[in-house]
């Protein structure tokens, strides 16, 4: 389940009733009217003196609110989502101390920090221009949080390579308050005949002190084809296309060291690219991996690797006529070659890892898909660790394996009525192609990695292996991912203390060997399920993970189901 857990650049928090000094207010008097407190008189109950970066001293001892414990109000949203702390960064002198960073332009794509004092960075310039990435996001100083980046250039063409270029980085948050910014998404590609490179999504931006920024998502690839028939003979050639989807950004972690004071979550890795090919090779973008989480926030979920799917073309080498036994009149033959490529899911991004709190999950594997060639599903991402043990703090899900689903290509033959009427067609697959093989589940995330703990925290489960379908060759399941095990940690003293699970095993990938093209030919293959994977252990408390169960498998030559974990 993905956790959209970061702090926008503006958001709700209440506004501070004093910020600057006078020196400052000074040489903008204008800004400082606007920024100054209400005229309107405070309540009975408000506190008598403002306070600097704090409004009102708490009535009661205790953390102030937005410094504390995870999920309490944050004092700075208001302030900085406000259109006056826009104002004040455009303020020469003023905005070096507070204001929000301006955006990145064309001429400066980066955008700019924000004031030193209070100010979220602007964020990056999203790239107009052929080659050059998206502008990173700009800093906050103190209080304050990273500008987003910039969206890579998109290149859009009708012929020749495209390439799309990367996303810009998030900034980083403010080293006393402040989350960091998310990284820009890639530039698409789009092409006919040619091969299509999408950017990769820029990294998020890190964080002392709030939630670390989520990577971008890669950007698309469509590479399509371009026939050519000959208006004499009929016959028809094709240049394929390519395509390569962008990997996504990492998502950074919400503290520098391990552990940290930062209750913040890691930021989310972005999702990898999808490809669509005609004639030729598709791969999808890998997922990102997701950011550590440095106290008792959760880490980052692991990106989805990108789908891939690649399109098979029908090539005409030959057009002749002759006679047919049981048809009267003569019949048309037609000969040609089904044109495509291999098909390469992306892999799913590991989870980050967490000191006390929950492990994030890996992210899916990428489908794959290809009508003339091998199919190959991007193997699940890892969840990540739970480091110390927590009655709060588990293993982090490993994810799925993809699917694959996958038909040779070769030398075809249709014969045909001088009407059109087909009356019979045949493939040759070519050796080599029509393989299916799903991907691996990944591997769950631990509790208590590290030992030493509470003795509490369940292990993650393994992820699903994908599933395999392969028309006339060999469809192969991928494995289930193993659960992980309960916390290994002691008990600490005065501490809550719950069952130390291990985690569920993956099931293993079903694999089908069928015949349902348009091509009549003899099924080749064979299947085998995937193995289930192994539960995990337990802790110092608590049950084994049961296994997961192999995958089944049916149609081939051969059969082999697989194992249980």
């Amino acid at each position: 389940m993905s956790r959209h857990h970061q702090a926008a650049r503006r958001t709700n928090r209440p506004l501070l009733t004093y910020i600057g000094s006078a020196g400052v207010m000074a040489a903008a008097p204008a800004v400082a009217i606007f920024l100054a407190p209400s005229a309107t008189a405070e309540p009975q109950s408000s506190c008598s003196a403002p306070l600097l970066m704090t409004g009102c001293a708490p009535a009661a001892s205790g953390p102030i609110p937005g410094l504390g414990a995870r999920g309490s109000a944050d004092p700075f949203a208001s302030l900085l989502n406000s259109p006056l702390m826009d104002i004040a960064g455009t303020v020469p002198v003023l905005n070096v101390f507070i204001g929000n960073g301006m955006d990145g332009t064309a001429l400066h794509p980066n955008g700019f920090n924000g004031g030193m004092f209070i100010g979220s960075g602007g964020d990056g310039w999203n790239s107009t221009t052929p080659g050059v990435a998206g502008g990173d996001g700009g800093n906050g100083r103190l209080f304050g949080s990273g500008g987003k980046g910039g969206s890579g250039y998109s290149d859009i063409r009708t012929s020749g390579d495209a390439t799309g270029t990367n996303g810009g980085k998030g900034g980083n948050g403010g080293v006393l308050r402040g989350s960091g910014g998310a990284g820009g998404d890639g530039g698409d590609a789009v092409t006919y005949g040619a091969t299509a490179t999408a950017g990769h999504g820029g990294s998020g931006g890190f964080t002392t002190n709030g939630s670390g920024g989520d990577g971008g998502d890669g950007g698309y690839a469509w590479g399509g084809s371009l026939a050519t028939t000959d208006p004499d003979t009929g016959l028809t050639t094709v240049q394929a296309g390519t395509a390569v989807g962008g990997n996504g950004g990492v998502g950074r972690g919400s503290g520098p060291t391990f552990p940290n004071a930062s209750t913040g979550d890691g930021g989310d890795g972005g999702d990898g690219g999808y490809a669509i090919a005609y004639g030729g090779d598709a791969t999808g973008g890998k997922g990102g991996g997701g950011g550590n989480a440095t106290s008792t926030g959760d880490g980052g979920q692991g990106g989805h690797g990108g789908y891939a799917i690649a399109v098979d073309e029908l090539s005409v080498t030959g057009i002749t006529t002759r006679t047919f036994p049981g048809v009267p009149g003569p019949v048309t033959v037609t000969t040609g070659e089904v044109i495509g490529g291999d098909a390469v899911g992306g892999t799913g991004g590991p989870g980050g890892a967490s000191f006390e709190g929950t492990g994030g999950d890996g992210g899916q594997g990428g489908s794959a898909t290809a009508a003339a060639g091998s199919a190959t599903g991007g193997n699940g991402g890892s969840g990540g660790n739970n480091w110390e043990g927590n009655i709060n703090g588990h293993g982090g899900d490993g994810g799925n394996g993809g699917g694959a689903s996958a038909t040779p290509g070769g030398q075809y033959t249709i014969v045909s009525t001088p009407t059109g009427t087909e009356i019979s067609s045949t493939l040759t697959p070519t050796a080599g192609e029509g393989d299916a093989t799903g991907g691996r589940g990944g591997a769950a995330g631990n509790a208590g990695h590290a030992g030493g703990g509470f003795g509490s925290g369940d292990g993650g489960d393994g992820g699903n292996g994908g599933n395999a379908v392969s028309d006339y060759k060999n469809a192969t399941g991928g494995n289930g991912g193993p659960g992980g095990h309960g916390s290994l940690g002691g008990t600490g003293a005065g501490q809550p203390q719950d069952d130390a699970n291990g985690g569920d095993g993956g099931d293993g990938g079903d694999a089908q060997v069928r015949n349902t093209s348009d091509f009549d030919s003899t099924v080749t293959g064979s299947a085998e399920g995937g193995n289930g994977g192994k539960g995990g252990a337990p802790g110092s408390q608590g049950a084994s993970g049961s296994g997961g169960e192999g995958g089944t498998a049916t149609g081939g030559v051969t059969n082999d189901a697989g194992i249980d974990g």
